[in-house]
């Protein structure tokens, strides 16, 4: 009896039947913008299983919180979501039990509308996640635009537009990374004091690529994030950071980024933050809207082995570079830093990069020496330690400045070689 052979299979076609796009009409979604279509579309995201995707039409959806788990595709198109709720109105996520990440889903090209929602996009226990070419908006005080939470891996956020209101807020966070949230007060040391606690690193080697931020209180905020890559965006107009690293994120890039108008600072690294590069970003403020910008980098309060190289710094900072608290082989090279002052301040002068560690809080700590920075008062999480030691300043430009190197007791093993000023 002749054995039967089995036929190979056709994988093309077979590859064709897996990505054809599914409709939410087909489910009964009317994306009319004013009725419920939650149902509708949660339905039809439960049958993008194996590698099928949900395409939205020029329609608008008002949802109430859509989930995408594991085995679900995504959601591409030209469509818009519309948040009729609190909750996310996007959810990426696996399951505890049995544990099981969300893995390979695309969000591409859609448009969500953040409205009654507190966050637009939400990823949580999920890998190699793509979100790209989004727009998001609509979003209000105290929210997230995409806030990737724990247990987030390689996920990409590329080409998107988030826009959020420029003016005073609480805490609008465009896009959020973290791992692990701090359980003490600011989270950033732990007993012996003096210790830096690292958070448990769940969320790692996500990249963030560009897109145009703008608005909110936050443009980028990383927390416990580990190997982020922050690569050419467009950050402006935020009240208070445009990007802010902290507490203890360690190893990411910060590099080639056009970063405009900040508040407070544009590039914050603090509470144990280090070993991150800050590189290649033209950084500038002229302190139309935010009022009057502090420094355009920082790294104080537990930093170290950062890198800040080869940025280009203009505008009406206060300081250029500022490091200070326990803030420990730190490398400035490198930089541009041209700086012009406020005549309108009758306080006003600017320094091109600061090194300092004590201002006159009284009486400290028992065990510490060193208080915060110089503005506001001191609280018990923010004392210091040990000295800044070990920071090398080399190769800078430094021009209009008041001072270009201003230090204040701080350890020894300082390097400043190689700069014009």
């Amino acid at each position: 009896m002749q054995k039967k052979t089995k036929q190979p299979r056709d994988k093309a076609k077979s590859d064709n039947v897996l990505n054809e796009p599914i409709f939410p009409e087909s489910f009964g979604a009317k994306g009319d913008g004013v009725t419920d279509d939650t149902v509708a579309l949660q339905r039809a995201l439960k049958a993008t299983a194996d590698k099928s995707v949900l395409t939205l039409q020029e329609k608008t959806y008002a949802v109430r919180g859509l989930v995408i788990g594991p085995g679900m595709g995504g959601i591409v198109g030209r469509g818009r979501l519309a948040g009729l709720a609190e909750e996310p109105v996007l959810t990426i996520r696996g399951t505890a039990k049995p544990a099981m990440p969300a893995v390979g889903v695309q969000i591409r090209g859609i448009a969500i509308t953040a409205g009654p929602s507190k966050r637009a996009i939400v990823v949580t226990n999920a890998r190699d996640t793509v979100i790209e070419g989004c727009h998001i908006s609509g979003l209000g005080d105290v929210s997230r635009g995409i806030s990737l939470e724990f247990g987030c891996v390689n996920t990409a956020i590329r080409n998107c537009t988030i826009e959020a209101p420029k003016i005073e807020l609480q805490s609008l966070v465009l896009i959020s990374v973290q791992s692990e949230m701090p359980d003490t007060p600011g989270g950033y040391f732990a007993p012996p004091m003096g210790q830096i606690k690292y958070l448990e690193e769940t969320t790692y080697d996500n990249v963030i690529e560009g897109n145009t931020i703008i608005g909110g209180t936050h443009g980028i905020a990383l927390s416990g994030a580990c190997r982020t890559r922050i690569i050419n965006n467009r950050i402006s107009h935020n009240r208070h950071r445009n990007i802010n690293i902290c507490p203890s994120s360690r190893y990411n890039i910060v590099m080639g980024n056009n970063l405009l108008e900040s508040g407070s600072s544009a590039v914050a690294m603090a509470y144990g933050s280090s070993y991150n590069l800050v590189a290649n970003n033209v950084i500038m403020s002229t302190s139309t809207s935010v009022g009057v910008d502090r420094d355009s980098i920082h790294s104080y309060v537990g930093c170290s082995h950062n890198r800040i190289i080869g940025n280009t710094i203009t505008g009406d900072f206060r300081y250029g570079v500022y490091m200070a608290v326990n803030a420990s082989c730190n490398v400035v090279q490198g930089n541009i830093i041209k700086l012009t002052t406020k005549p309108d301040l009758p306080d006003d002068f600017t320094v091109g990069v600061v090194l300092e560690n004590d201002w006159p809080e009284r009486p400290l700590p028992e065990g510490t020496r060193y208080s915060r920075q110089n503005f506001g008062s001191a609280k018990p999480h923010t004392w210091g330690y040990e000295d800044s030691t070990g920071n090398v300043v080399q190769g800078n430009v430094i021009d209009g400045c008041t001072c270009g190197f201003y230090v204040s007791q701080i350890g020894t093993k300082l390097a400043v070689r190689g700069n014009r000023w």
